[in-house]
């Protein structure tokens, strides 16, 4: 079997208790989840910053009711109804004792001496796809070279990889193109915002022409090249370009223009990469954060993945293969 690797994912924590909440964050560590506090006045605008999460745990408990927690379940839900939503109660009941409205609102009810048994739970929910480390190297190398031959001058940072659950789409310029081997079928896209990067294209800093003025520019025209040259480079490394034999299921992608949402059907995590590129040599500029997703909802067989460069290199170093 290939070798493969879990990465992690951001969780919110809110609880009044900071002993339980240690607990928390010390369960969260051992799960491959990164917890993030957060306070009960700074949660709803947290969620509306569009913080790329896993799941969510809250207390029944707040500062501002003895149930506010279940309450806030609810407003949580209405907003991030994708995420998972843990409640930690005070008793044994779990979640049997709240109204059907309130059910719906959580994953599970839990007591913290208990948390160990959202494991299962999590792991189906969160952690469940497990990537080639291969795989997740050739990513970010893919994406790296990738910008690195589109901008000029600046400082690119490739982020640790991470996965997310909810199904955001960040910035106001969106590409979606499908991802399609023998081993794995999804879609990529890359996100961004348009200001920052007509910004760069102004002052130069692409490999595209730059235009008179910013209303000249077809920014989308460029994403589209720089997902183009993404989806080409990974087809070239990771493509055995066997013949797929059969049918091919489909499912149909739904998107919330003003909720800046998009679901494709599934609920598998996606594997997501945080790009920033800054200019060293103009401080003032903001820096362009290119975000690349990935999610692998029509199939996924990782003991299948082919790695055609790493095969390549193998060859080399055996002597069986000489490079000019």
């Amino acid at each position: 079997m290939t070798d493969t690797i879990k990465l992690k994912a951001q969780v919110l924590v809110l609880d009044i208790d900071s002993k339980i909440a240690s607990d928390i964050d010390a369960f969260c560590e051992a799960h491959f989840l990164q917890a993030m506090r957060v306070t009960e006045k700074k949660m709803l605008s947290v969620l509306s910053s569009k913080v790329d999460l896993g799941a969510i745990f809250i207390s029944e408990r707040l500062e501002s009711d003895k149930q506010g927690g279940i309450d806030l379940g609810k407003r949580i839900r209405k907003i991030r109804p994708e995420l998972p939503l843990y409640l930690r109660r005070d008793d044994t009941t779990g979640l049997a004792d709240l109204k059907a409205n309130e059910q719906r609102a959580f994953r599970q009810g839990y007591q913290i001496e208990q948390i160990a048994d959202l494991a299962q739970d999590l792991e189906k929910s969160i952690s469940s796809h497990l990537y080639p480390n291969q795989f997740v190297r050739g990513i970010c190398e893919i994406t790296q070279l990738t910008l690195q031959s589109q901008f000029k001058n600046l400082k690119l940072e490739v982020e640790s990889p991470f996965i997310v659950s909810d199904h955001l789409i960040y910035g106001d310029i969106f590409t979606l193109i499908p991802i399609e081997t023998s081993w794995c079928r999804g879609y990529m896209s890359l996100q961004a915002n348009e200001e920052e990067l007509v910004e760069f294209v102004l002052a130069e800093k692409t490999r595209f022409e730059s235009p008179e003025n910013k209303n000249a520019f077809d920014q989308y025209a460029f994403v589209g090249e720089v997902t183009n040259m993404v989806w080409g480079a990974f087809k070239n490394r990771f493509n055995d370009f066997q013949a797929v034999a059969g049918s091919l299921p489909q499912v149909p992608i739904v998107i919330k223009h003003l909720d800046r949402y998009i679901s494709f059907g599934s609920k598998n995590p996606q594997l997501s990469l945080r790009c920033v590129l800054t200019d060293p040599e103009n401080e003032n500029s903001k820096p362009v954060e290119i975000f690349q997703r990935f999610v692998f909802n029509l199939g996924w067989s990782p003991d299948d993945y082919k790695d055609n460069q790493a095969q390549m290199e193998q060859l080399v170093d055996a002597g069986e293969l000489e490079l000019f």
